[in-house]
């Protein structure tokens, strides 16, 4: 039973006209071609990656692809330098299959891309666009420094967002890229054809309502991907962050010393996320388990952190800012809160800086127990306007 709908981007969900504009450069069908070589190449599955392939990958930078492809073809400046110049201007939404995702969406459908991108086109030609805010979760080439048809793309998807390859139906415009995709159990559309195209919107438009629509249960950010934890992932818990005296300092619990006592405590996790909004939190591309966070409604217009805490190998790279960010985002959009509680000890000096550096506002103090040691500390409130 198909669950969740897959996306290519290019050709799929948007088009490309700067071949015509090309053609008001003085170039014919031929010159065109030859343009379009010297820009993307013709890479051969199983051989080195074309430059633009790189590019895709996040392996090439956006001026070393454009000093590279002008150095090549000096007499094609004019065309070229319009074409980086001006690539907001030569991306169009394929309105046929990018207007069925609203309904699939009402009818409880997971939406997901999965497309070989640039950074810098993935945000003028997808990130803007209105179907882009429908979507559930994507995975795409420069963030992934991989791409389509290789299967670990493929399955990076699977993995991260907890898909069943059986509930996924995948639409491609290359049939190369469809075969990869049903070789790990997607089902599939190949859009080659216009007759294609309008059989696959048909067949999106034919589904049915689910009876149980596709949870989206995960908070993703830049690098991290909360969402709820499994008894697996006791092993990374206890490694990355509940052995950890110094991740446990500033927090409320003991550190675990065992591993039955770590599957223990998985085990209690588990249990207790069923109930609350709260998370483990995951590196987006490896899936350690490298701490927890989560958030409480407070009040009619309040939320709150439950507690954040990264393991020590996870520490300043930023993403103590990221998860704060993503849990303001939640309250807002999924509680319709308009202010924002973070707290940290006084001397939790990391804590109080990263409250700082997001515009949160010291409000209340108050001195409390730790109980796990009889000592007295001070807890500062914070709040944030969201």
């Amino acid at each position: 039973m198909i669950r969740n709908i897959v996306f290519d981007v290019g050709y799929v969900l948007v088009d490309y006209t700067w071949k015509y504009t090309f053609k008001d450069f003085g170039y014919d069908d031929e010159g065109v071609k030859r343009l379009a070589a010297g820009i993307f190449g013709g890479g051969v599955q199983g051989e080195a990656l074309t430059l633009w392939q790189s590019y895709d990958n996040g392996l090439v930078s956006d001026a070393q692809v454009r000093a590279d492809i002008l150095r090549r073809f000096p007499d094609d400046a004019p065309a070229l330098t319009w074409f980086f110049d001006n690539a907001a201007d030569w991306c169009t939404v394929r309105h046929d299959l990018a207007d069925c995702i609203a309904p699939l969406k009402e009818k409880g459908y997971g939406i997901f891309l999965l497309s070989n991108y640039p950074d810098r086109l993935w945000q003028l030609h997808v990130a803007a666009q209105a179907f882009h805010a429908l979507v559930d979760g994507e995975v795409v080439s420069y963030a992934e420094h991989i791409g389509k048809p290789g299967l670990h793309f493929y399955e990076r998807l699977l993995a991260r967002y907890r898909l069943n390859a059986e509930e996924c139906l995948f639409l491609d415009d290359r049939r190369d890229n469809t075969l990869a995709a049903e070789s790990l159990g997607m089902q599939t559309l190949t859009l080659d054809s216009p007759d294609a195209r309008r059989r696959a919107v048909e067949t999106l438009a034919a589904l049915p309502k689910l009876e149980q629509p596709c949870p989206v249960d995960w908070i993703e950010t830049a690098d991290l991907l909360l969402a709820k934890g499994r008894l697996s992932d006791w092993r990374g818990m206890y490694e990355n962050v509940w052995s950890h005296a110094e991740t446990a300092r500033y927090m409320l619990w003991s550190v675990t010393t065992s591993e039955p006592d770590a599957i223990a405590r998985m085990e209690r996790t588990i249990r207790f996320q069923s109930e609350h909004d709260t998370y483990l939190v995951y590196d987006k591309h490896s899936l350690r388990p490298i701490g927890f966070a989560g958030l409480e409604l407070l009040d009619a217009e309040s939320c709150g952190e439950t507690g954040i805490a990264l393991g020590p190998a996870f520490v300043r790279r930023g993403y103590g800012k990221q998860i704060v960010q993503a849990l303001c985002r939640r309250a807002k959009t999924v509680y319709g809160a308009k202010t924002f509680i973070y707290s940290a000890r006084e001397k939790n000096m990391a804590s109080r800086a990263l409250a700082a550096s997001l515009g949160f506002q010291p409000f209340e103090r108050e001195t409390r127990l730790d109980e796990r040691n009889g000592e007295l500390y001070t807890l500062i409130r914070y709040r944030l306007a969201l």
